[in-house]
């Protein structure tokens, strides 16, 4: 009778496979379900049904049958693959477990051992090693570039280590890989938003960015850093009333870096001369990262424009207090200063700036200008010269040093 009951076993899980290949999961580990009480000792059957669990995501019930599968065939290498390729699926970045990415690591290494020329097993170490603590970035591309040696179509391991590569900012080879993998398969809306991120810091290729954030919101309708980075590309095209959609849209979705999306809409609102709603859009940002210099600098030079000189300075002396060593909050409000006629504190300010930034034409010029209102000539014309050491082609420090000479000679003349 066994062999009757093992050909009607065989008979189900042919029509698993069937079913499998027809999208009825569900109907193939039921066929699966029966033959396995029919042979609880064939190897492939519990393959099979942790296979049909992995699809659908049931990774505890699936690691059930790739333990039962190693259990009776210890020395199988794809069954190792197949527990530890369904430990890397099951990873949740919210609920990280890197005991179960460690025994991931350990199974696809037996199943590397036992299928050398495969590439699927360095692709899953690869993944594992990205997301395991203790592991490098360097480690994971390592893994993963041996499994695209294996086989150049795989646009997983592609996008895997264009992940890595994105992490360690080298954003020329992750693009390069994207790019790879785009062309073989269509990619998650994350892999867009990165390719688009990359396409701007490489090529500066916006309008190919924006059609990468466009895919990623296709894709997730709710990505709000998808929103956010094709408003920011907006803004380097100058299309700020686009700009502004994206980020209204993006904040209503979850973000990575919500001061940043407020800061930049406060941005394209100035372009757009709506100087009050860019000041509203700082101090949000300002609710959500109050000890950020840099916001305090740029509502200042909002506050500057708006012809609100003493907010402008207060907010100045915020961001000095907060980034006492760097130089472009004390250029700014040496910049005010000079507006407001108080030559000597620009003069003052201006100077410290230099000590941070000795090379800067901006606060060069500044300088320059209040040492011309003091009327120290020779001053002004120092740094107006150290302008045009750094730079001999810039012809507003040629005419900047033509004034300063005539009226030099004009006021010795008085």
């Amino acid at each position: 009778m066994s062999w009757i009951r093992n050909e009607e076993a065989s008979k189900l899980y042919d029509s698993s496979i069937e079913k499998f290949e027809a999208g009825k999961t569900e109907e193939a580990i039921e066929d699966l379900d029966k033959a396995i009480l029919l042979n609880p000792k064939h190897v492939g059957l519990f393959n099979a049904r942790g296979i049909c669990y992995a699809k659908l995501n049931r990774f505890k019930e699936a690691l059930e049958d790739f333990d039962k599968v190693i259990e009776l065939k210890p020395d199988a290498p794809w069954a190792y693959l197949d527990r530890g390729r369904t430990l890397v699926f099951s990873y949740d970045p919210d609920n990280p477990n890197h005991e179960d990415l460690k025994q991931a690591i350990e199974d696809l290494n037996k199943a590397v051992n036992g299928m050398p020329d495969n590439y699927e097993p360095w692709w899953f170490i690869g993944a594992a090693k990205m997301r395991c603590e203790g592991y490098t970035e360097y480690q994971a591309i390592s893994d993963l570039s041996e499994a695209i040696e294996l086989n150049p179509e795989c646009s997983g391991a592609l996008f895997e280590r264009a992940g890595c590569f994105y992490k360690i900012r080298d954003f020329a080879s992750s693009l390069e890989d994207y790019k790879a993998a785009l062309k073989i398969s269509e990619g998650s809306a994350e892999s867009h938003l990165y390719c688009g991120a990359c396409r701007v810091e490489v090529e500066k290729d916006y309008a190919g960015a924006i059609d990468d954030f466009t895919r990623a919101i296709q894709k997730r309708p709710d990505y709000g850093d998808a929103y956010a980075k094709r408003g920011h590309a907006y803004v380097n095209i100058e299309r700020y009333r686009n700009a502004i959609k994206d980020f209204d849209e993006a904040l209503k979705f979850p973000l990575s870096f919500p001061a940043q999306t407020l800061s930049a809409r406060g941005i394209a609102k100035s372009k757009l001369n709506d100087l009050e709603g860019a000041i509203e859009d700082y101090s949000a940002a300002m609710e959500l990262k109050p000890d950020e210099a840099w916001l305090y600098e740029n509502r200042g030079s909002l506050f500057a424009q708006s012809r609100k000189p003493e907010s402008a300075m207060a907010d100045f002396d915020r961001a000095i207090e907060l980034a006492p060593r760097t130089s472009r909050p004390y250029m700014m409000r040496g910049m005010l200063k000079n507006q407001l006629k108080d030559y000597i504190g620009a003069k003052k300010d201006l100077e410290k700036a230099l000590s941070i930034s000795p090379d800067s034409i901006d606060i060069l010029n500044y300088l320059g200008k209040a040492y011309y209102y003091l009327r120290d000539f020779a001053r002004s014309r120092e740094v107006t010269l150290r302008i045009l050491r750094i730079d001999p082609d810039c012809e507003w420090a040629k005419e900047a040093l033509q004034l300063i000479n005539t009226q030099e000679a004009k006021f010795k003349e008085k």
